[in-house]
This record gives C-alpha cells, sequence and structure tokens, in this order.
C-alpha cells in the first residue's frame, strides 16, 4: 500500500531536509498552517477543504404575492456563506498545495499494524505533535500535481453543472409564480371541453361562417359615459416577462380558412378622419404591422384572431394575445356576455395567431376551458368595466404548446397610467379585420371605475387585443426591462367616431380581478404558465 500518495504535496519538499536535520523542527518553513475548518453547510467543498459559498442565486417566489415585492428583492436559494479566501492571494489554499488531511493528524504505532509505511513525528508552530508518514520512494510532484489538476478539474464540471441546474429550477419556478396565490375563481370558469366538443367546434367554422363573424366591441354612450377619475387599481404592481418561441413552427401562408373576397364586413372607414386625432384632443399613430411577413416574427405572432359564437349562435370576432405558455387573454365580453352565470360563456372558441387575409400561418387552436372575473361575470354587460378581462386555455398541438410555438407576451399590472402603449388587433373599420393593425399612443385620462383611454381610432373587432409596453425587439443598449409586457386590452370605444379613444381596465390584484384570474387558469392544469 502506497500510502505516500496520500502525503500532502506541500512537504514533499521538505521531508528530505526534516529527515536529514533528525530533530523535532516546526514546519512553518515548509508550508501553510496545518488546519482547516470543514465546509459548512450550503457550501461547496474545494480541494483544500475550504468552504466556497453558492453562486449568488435569485430565487422566485412560489406566488404572485411574493411577487408584489420590490424587483430587488430576491431570496438566494441558499443561506448567505462567507465567501471563500482568495486563492491567488493565499497560495495555501490553491488546489496543488493541499493542507495536511487528517490522515496524518494521529500518530500510528507501524508495530501494531503490519504494512504502515515508517512515520516520524514534527511539531506545528503551535506546538502541536502530528506524525508523518516516510514515502519509501521519491514523492512524484508531477504525478501530484497532474491528480490535482485533474481533481480540479472534475470539481469545475460538477460546479458548472449545479449552475446550470439551478438555472434551469430557477426558470421552472419562475414560470409558476401565478400559481395558488388567491382562492381559486372556479365559478368563474367554463366547464371543461370535451374532445367530442372540439372536434365539433372545428366543424362549425366553415370557410363562410369564419368570413361573416362580426365584430365585438362595447360602446360607451358619450353622455352617460363615467366621469373622469384618478386612476384606482388594487395592489402594488406585478410583472413577469415574456418568451420567444421555444420551437421551430414556420408560417405557412397557405393555410387558408377563407377567401378575403367573402368577408361582408362593412369598414367604417368613411367614418375615420384623415387627421390622426380624435375630438377630445388624443394623438396616436396607426398602421398595418407591414409587410405581411412580420406578422409571423415574434412578438407581433403571439397576437391573433379569436372567433366566437354567444348564446344566439351568432358569429363574432375578437382579438387576443398569448400571455402564457397555455394561456391566452382578451376581454371579458369576448368570452362572456356579462350575465347568466355559467350559461353567459360564448362558445365555439377558434384563436388564429397572426392571422391574416384568412389565413392561419401557425395554425388554429381551440380552449380546454375559459374564464372571465368576477367583475364582468356580474356586469350586465355594461362598460366602463373594473376588469374586463377573459382568459382561455388552449389545447395543445399533440405535445406542443401554443406559446412554445408564438412565444408569450410579458405582463405587468397597474401600469396603464401614465404610459405609452402599443395596441394590437384587428379593428373591422381597417382593412375589414383582415390584417393586423398597430395604434401607438399615449395615456389620456383615468375613468372610474378603474379605467384608463387613450387614442386610437379602432373599433370593433379590437376588442381583447394586447396593450403592450416596451414593444418589440430593443437594440442594444435599450432598455431591458418589462419588454413587451401587457399593461391592458381593448375594452371599450365610443358610439360617436368623432372622439377616437378607447379605453382598458387596469390589471390589478383586486379580489376576482385579473390577477386572481390567471392565478386560477394557471392552477387548472400544470405547466399552464
Amino acid at each position: 500500500m502506497r500510502m505516500w500518495r496520500y502525503f500532502p504535496p506541500v512537504l514533499s519538499p521538505c521531508v528530505g531536509w526534516l529527515l536529514s536535520l533528525a530533530l523535532p523542527i516546526g514546519l512553518s518553513a515548509c508550508g501553510p498552517a496545518l488546519s482547516d475548518p470543514a465546509p459548512s453547510v450550503g457550501s461547496h467543498a474545494s480541494l483544500n477543504g475550504a468552504s466556497t459559498a453558492h453562486p449568488a442565486q435569485q430565487d422566485s417566489p412560489s406566488s404572485l404575492n411574493d411577487l408584489t415585492k420590490p424587483a430587488t428583492s430576491f431570496v438566494p436559494l441558499a443561506s448567505p456563506q462567507e465567501s471563500a479566501p482568495d486563492q491567488k492571494k493565499d497560495p495555501a489554499l490553491r488546489p496543488d498545495r493541499s493542507l495536511l488531511s487528517d490522515r496524518t493528524s494521529q500518530s500510528v504505532d507501524a508495530s501494531e499494524q503490519p504494512g504502515i509505511l515508517p512515520m516520524m513525528n514534527v511539531w506545528t508552530p503551535e506546538g502541536i505533535p502530528v506524525s508523518v508518514v516516510v514515502p519509501e520512494d521519491p514523492i512524484d510532484d508531477a504525478s501530484l500535481e497532474d491528480d490535482a489538476n485533474t481533481e480540479r478539474r472534475n470539481w469545475d464540471i460538477a460546479h458548472e453543472t449545479e449552475q446550470l441546474e439551478d438555472e434551469k429550477e430557477q426558470e421552472e419556478r419562475f414560470d409558476e409564480r401565478a400559481v395558488n396565490v388567491a382562492a381559486p375563481l372556479t365559478f368563474n370558469l367554463s366547464k371543461e371541453t370535451t374532445e367530442a366538443q372540439t372536434a365539433e367546434t372545428f366543424a362549425y367554422w366553415t370557410s363562410e361562417r369564419l368570413a361573416n363573424a362580426q365584430p365585438m366591441l362595447p360602446l360607451a354612450n358619450l353622455r352617460a359615459a363615467a366621469p373622469e377619475a384618478a386612476a384606482e387599481g388594487s395592489g402594488t404592481p406585478v410583472s413577469l416577462p415574456g418568451k420567444r418561441p421555444t420551437v421551430t413552427a414556420s408560417a405557412d401562408s397557405a393555410a387558408r380558412l377563407y377567401d378575403p373576397a367573402q368577408v361582408k364586413i362593412q369598414s367604417e372607414a368613411g367614418d375615420i378622419e384623415l387627421q390622426a386625432a380624435g375630438s377630445f384632443g388624443t394623438h396616436y399613430t396607426s398602421a398595418r404591422v407591414n409587410p405581411p411577413a412580420l406578422e409571423t416574427i415574434y412578438p407581433n405572432r403571439t397576437v391573433g384572431k379569436l372567433f366566437f359564437t354567444d348564446s344566439t349562435g351568432s358569429s363574432f370576432v375578437c382579438s387576443a394575445s398569448v400571455l402564457r405558455q397555455r394561456i391566452v387573454v382578451t376581454a371579458g365580453h369576448c368570452v362572456h356576455k356579462g350575465s347568466g352565470g355559467s350559461a353567459g360563456f360564448h362558445r365555439n372558441f377558434l384563436f388564429v395567431p397572426a392571422f391574416r387575409d384568412g389565413a392561419a400561418p401557425l395554425g388554429t387552436f381551440t380552449p380546454r376551458r375559459v374564464g372571465t372575473t368576477s367583475q364582468w361575470r356580474a356586469s350586465n354587460g355594461v362598460v366602463p368595466n373594473a376588469a374586463d378581462f377573459g382568459m382561455l386555455e388552449m389545447n395543445d398541438r399533440g405535445t406542443t404548446k401554443i406559446g412554445a410555438i408564438t412565444g408569450t407576451l410579458g405582463f405587468r399590472t397597474l401600469s396603464l397610467n401614465p404610459n405609452h402603449t402599443t395596441k394590437l388587433g384587428y379593428p373591422c373599420n381597417i382593412d375589414a379585420c383582415q390584417k393586423m393593425q398597430q395604434v401607438t399612443s399615449q395615456s389620456f385620462r383615468a375613468i372610474s371605475p378603474n379605467n384608463v383611454e387613450y387614442g386610437s381610432n379602432a373599433r370593433g373587432g379590437s376588442s381583447g387585443g394586447p396593450w403592450v409596453m416596451n414593444y418589440g425587439i430593443q437594440g442594444k443598449g435599450g432598455s431591458t426591462t418589462n419588454l413587451n409586457a401587457v399593461v391592458g386590452v381593448s375594452s371599450y370605444g365610443y358610439t360617436a367616431t368623432a372622439p377616437k379613444v378607447q379605453g382598458s381596465s387596469i390589471p390589478d390584484s383586486r379580489a376576482g380581478g385579473f390577477i386572481p384570474l390567471l392565478n386560477t387558469m394557471c392552477a387548472a392544469r400544470a405547466g399552464n404558465c
């Protein structure tokens, strides 16, 4: 047994000198101190026994209640540890300068343990006796160096692997922040759709019905509009980022649902003034998302057209966007009529992301269930409403979630006023709701209850379309916070066309509102968010 393999390399230059003197001397001239504390819990043990703390990590709160903390107040996954000394400054902590191990801290009686190599006693500067193995053969410094390097590389690989695993866990927790915060709003959800009902939905939407679906956008009477008021909101701002698509899904412009020539929607183009401002003095910029290929590029591809039927069997269209991996957000009036309890939910939902001119370049999706807020469910269809929001939990395409195909937008609550947003959707007064439109403008005024109005020329069909802050792909040096964050959705406009404003409820954490609804939808099935 070659015990010298366990003999620390720090003594190799000193052994011959010690033997030649044959005197009990200290080791202060040969190497570093002979003791080292054991690694603390939650830390990595380095080759020399020193404690190296885990890299700083940002844990994600397990709920959206935790998200109401400032964005910088993340809690480390591990308890704080003292950082390891600088190895460059202290050669005693370099992997090839290991300290004496416990193998040499106790004297051994060679006569009682045959086969053990001879040992001699030496003393530390503090006067502590230790026994040192005297090797039969000269110590191979190169071999020890190779061993140390190999162990160091193995440690680095293990450390890097652990970091990647921590990052993956962090990301998974990050995506589950919207789960199990408030009491589930199960009474605000529709029944789960069966496979047979899904098949019926696909069968229902013939090309003729799709082409003739009419816009839905509640219109407020100007005289009866709620008075201007300070933005209400409830709770503190909550936000989550969006994600780019994670699977390759090439756009197929040939996947046509119907011929645009079949469309029989009467455009309101004649009601739109040339000047991009309304009688309220609200300025805006309105344009197609163009060229067409841009509609299938992230983040545009998260936005789509939502087809559905109401309780009378009439066909309608709204706009919507992908907010989480299986969750699509729209307006409450696009999923529920605002009365009738569970019977008030619309039917035959079909979502077409990146829709253009009757084509479904990314395919079509149906929901497993839909939900709305308590405020809209009991609204009797009256706008402005404190929480005109609806959400759909989409079925997967095979094993692939819609968010993996389109990517997802982020969101931020309590951020609608003041702000400047890009509003996207399919207003039927422009291009007969056959092309995606974008309107950019800033907040105009707060309206009770819990709404904010912006300048916009979009009307029916744009309902449920996202209002997004910091929209698009940022250039180098641009903002990196709250990118592509939904801060509202199109809720209502005015019967009169002159004002050219649209309103949105403010997403917040009020009971039965936006955040509780999102919590419920996320918790409905593992992996929804």
